[in-house]
């Protein structure tokens, strides 16, 4: 299955941050989740490598002395007027990543105030996550979804047989 790109990009993230399956609830506050929701480049499918390198990055830096993963404060928008639709872009764009992860049963999600969210990831959503992190299985899923049932393989497989029909005929006359 192939996803958008918010909620891929998302789904990596927790398979990175999440060490446990079934553990409960890690919190994520906005500021740390909205990068990985809007970020975009021209190649999608080859550039993922960058998320899963930005979130070992952010778990990292979550983690605290005992090794266990600590909330952090949502990051606040800024005074100016860029910063503020900055932070309600980044808050659309989870959000509604969010919301379609769990109407797909990939994550359990709960809202912990204002910018901040526990996120639970289940099975089927942890090993989704592991094919789009791994390049081999991520192109593998991009080819299945996109191209090997598209239109244009009717008409590449009609212009094959017809071309086999005439080299059939001339190679027998």
């Amino acid at each position: 299955m192939w996803l958008p790109r918010e909620e891929r990009h998302l789904l990596m993230v927790y398979e990175v941050c999440i060490p446990k399956l079934g553990e409960e609830g890690v919190t994520f506050a906005l500021g740390e989740l909205s990068w990985f929701a809007t970020y975009t480049s021209r190649l999608p499918l080859w550039r993922a490598w960058k998320i899963a390198e930005r979130a070992k990055q952010l778990k990292k830096t979550r983690r605290d002395e005992s090794g266990e993963f600590s909330p952090r404060v949502p990051a606040k928008p800024g005074s100016g007027e860029k910063d503020c639709m900055a932070w309600l872009a980044g808050k659309e764009a989870v959000e509604s990543a969010n919301k379609m992860l769990t109407a797909r049963d990939l994550i359990e999600l709960r809202e912990n105030g204002t910018g901040i969210y526990a996120v639970t990831l289940k099975l089927e959503g942890r090993d989704l996550a592991r094919k789009y992190n791994s390049w081999w299985d991520r192109t593998g899923l991009w080819y299945n979804d996109k191209i090997r049932h598209h239109w244009i393989w009717l008409i590449i497989s009609f212009a094959i047989g017809a071309l086999g029909t005439l080299v059939v005929q001339w190679l027998s006359g």
